[in-house]
This record gives C-alpha cells, sequence and structure tokens, in this order.
C-alpha cells in the first residue's frame, strides 16, 4: 500500500511524475475533476451557496479571483438552512457534457473513469476526509469561459462547508498513507507476536500432558 506514493526511481509521485500501470488513473483523475469544478456554479449549473460561504470566498486572497467569475451563478439561500448542494444537484444534461468530454478527449488513452456514479461518491470521501478538492493542477484554465480559475470549493462534498482548507488532495494523500501504513504494520506485528506467545503456550501444554 505504502509502494503507491513511490516511483520505481524512489522518488515521491508529484503532479508531472511519469506513472506506469493502475497509477496511469491519476493521470486522468486531474481533467474530469477540472470539467467538474468548472461546470458547477455555472451558467450549466447554478449552486445554492450560503452568504457567509460566498464572502469568505469573496475576500480570501487565493479565492476571490475565481469567486468573481462564479458569482453570477450563485444563489443567495437563508444562512440558518442547512442546505446541501453539490455536483449532484446539477441536472442531467451538464453532468452529460462533463462525461462526453471527458470521454472526448483522444489524450485518455489510458486506464480511466467509467463508472462516474462510484466516481462521484469515492471523491466525496475523499473531500470529506482529507478536506480538499482537485488532484494536482489546482490552478487551470476554464474550458467552457477561457478563465483562470482555481479550485476554491468542493464538487462532490457540499459546497456549503466553505472554502476548501486544501487545495489538490494528492499531497494530502501521499502524507496520509506512510502513516497509515505504519499503523497497520504496527498491528501486524502485535497480532504475530501474540500468535506467536499462543503458539509456545500450546507447545507447553503439549509436552506437559507428554
Amino acid at each position: 500500500m505504502g509502494g503507491v506514493i513511490y516511483h520505481k526511481s524512489n522518488h515521491i509521485i508529484g503532479c508531472d511524475t511519469e506513472l506506469t500501470g493502475i497509477l496511469q488513473l491519476w493521470e486522468n483523475i486531474d481533467e474530469y475533476l477540472i470539467l467538474a469544478h468548472s461546470v458547477v456554479c455555472s451558467p450549466l449549473c447554478i449552486c445554492d451557496v450560503k452568504p457567509s460561504v460566498q464572502n469568505e470566498m469573496k475576500i480570501n486572497f487565493f479565492t476571490k479571483e475565481t469567486y468573481q467569475h462564479i458569482s453570477p451563478y450563485m444563489n443567495n439561500i437563508n444562512e440558518d438552512n442547512d442546505y446541501y448542494f453539490n455536483i449532484g444537484n446539477c441536472s442531467t444534461s451538464a453532468l452529460q457534457s462533463i462525461q462526453e468530454i471527458y470521454q472526448s478527449n483522444p489524450n485518455n488513452t489510458h486506464i480511466r473513469i467509467k463508472n462516474f456514479n462510484k466516481f462521484h461518491k469515492y471523491w466525496k470521501e475523499i473531500e470529506r476526509r482529507f478536506k480538499c478538492s482537485g488532484w494536482c493542477r489546482t490552478k487551470y484554465t476554464n474550458p467552457y469561459t477561457l478563465q483562470n480559475d482555481t479550485m476554491i470549493k468542493y464538487i462532490f462534498r457540499n459546497i456549503n462547508k466553505g472554502v476548501v482548507e486544501y487545495p489538490g488532495c494528492l499531497n494530502r494523500l501521499i502524507n496520509w498513507i506512510p502513516s497509515m501504513v505504519a499503523v497497520v504494520g504496527a498491528v501486524l506485528i502485535t497480532c504475530g507476536v501474540l500468535q506467536i506467545v499462543n503458539i509456545l503456550f500450546t507447545l507447553k501444554i503439549i509436552s506437559e500432558d507428554s
């Protein structure tokens, strides 16, 4: 499991790393997330966003430029309303637009996303667990408007959770995997020791009976 964060040259994987095998999927994740981020809060998908969240986007140095582009496509909702909005609230035609552009890209020659519904559910948990949005490329040219935009909002998690704390999920995942591997390793070692102790006790009992 820990090996997925290292390339064959023993360098940590980054956005420009040449990936092989199943890891080639990562090359295509960026493209899909950029398309999804571009559609959410656009003419194709008007968002319902709390004023406090909009204000946070407006004054944040790293998000205010993108906010200016998307603010006309945000509806104000009651601040006290615990309203849930994500890409699942977009129309079927908007979702199809994302999928058609993604699937028609001739550069997607490697392993790529095929089951979009499962991917949405999976990435919702990624966004929730790591409080991140996007993958490697957090600054991009919006393919619909040709404006320079930044990953500032959740796509699959509730957008009303506020500005994304960590643009780009790759670094968050890279930092998390070694600690998880260490925990799993410690558990396996403990289980191994307990098993050895159990075997020794069993052998002792057998020897005493004989």
